[in-house]
């Protein structure tokens, strides 16, 4: 028996009920996945940022202990960048006969710079990018790997990345394979608005909330949806090639993300008129 492990970093806020992330949104896969599997309520992602909170998942050490300990700081390799001696899983898995790869979100050293991409730290196969620009060595419609690149594609990231994670899992089927799926959501900046994932996609206000943030929490709900649904394409995948037994998945976030909006200044109060003193 071989062990393909499968890992899926969002950022998603965990829910106490299972499958339940907002009552305006139904979360089928995970749900399933949480009801089938092992709930770890206690595990907390180990920042509140992206970069070092990755890096100590991706490492398995405490990302403190080598500098990462924010977004951009520089621990004496450029900023935002896991230090070449500290070993990812993916550097780990290798030398046991896995076939390693990624897709969606790196945010661990520059994408445009050779020793720091994810095929530099034990990925072999990889598609890393935030928004619209991606970099990596696969691509659609190649059947293999092919020499380093850098495209566009403007479609939204979730559906681009999940696509090159289904592209690995058919490539892979008959050896052991360790993948990363980093779908860089729910995140500011959220689904466009002519997305086809938003088409009579609605929520119920809430009462409290401005026009924009109920907009924005709109938004948000459908990249979780949107979410769910592409992991559930990963998991029918692994049930074709019947590899769902024998796959160990992880399915964790990375910090939470902000909606990108900017609060509204408090008016200010004028100064009250001074009281004549009636004892001048």
């Amino acid at each position: 028996l071989t062990l393909s492990l499968a890992l899926t970093l969002t950022q998603l806020k965990p829910k106490p009920r299972p499958g339940e992330i907002d009552k305006n949104v139904v979360t089928p896969w995970l749900g399933e996945l949480r009801r089938s599997g092992a709930s770890f309520t206690s595990g907390y992602a180990t920042a509140p940022q992206c970069s070092p909170s990755r890096a100590g998942l991706l490492s398995g050490r405490n990302q403190n202990s080598f500098g990462l300990w924010r977004n951009g700081e520089d621990c004496g390799h450029g900023p935002s960048t896991l230090p070449p001696d500290v070993m990812t899983i993916a550097e780990h898995v290798k030398p046991l006969g896995y076939v390693t790869g990624m897709s969606g979100k790196w945010h661990l050293g520059s994408l445009t710079d050779p020793k720091k991409v994810p095929g530099a730290r034990g990925f072999d196969w990889y598609y890393a990018g935030e928004i619209n620009q991606y970099y990596g060595n696969f691509r659609s419609g190649s059947p293999g790997r092919v020499p380093d690149f850098h495209m566009a594609d403007h479609r939204n990231r979730i559906d681009v990345t999940a696509d090159m994670a289904e592209k690995f899992m058919d490539h892979n089927a008959e050896v052991p394979w360790f993948f990363f799926w980093a779908p860089y959501g729910p995140h500011h900046p959220m689904l466009e608005d002519d997305d086809p994932h938003l088409k009579d996609f609605s929520i119920t206000p809430y009462p409290f909330y401005t026009a924009a943030e109920n907009e924005a929490r709109r938004k948000g709900l459908a990249m979780v949806k949107l979410i769910d649904m592409r992991f559930g394409g990963l998991v029918t995948r692994l049930r074709y090639h019947h590899l769902e037994e024998s796959t160990l998945i992880i399915f964790s976030s990375d910090n939470g993300a902000p909606l990108g909006l900017t609060p509204p200044l408090p008016t200010p109060t004028p100064n009250p008129a001074p009281t004549p003193n009636p004892n001048p």
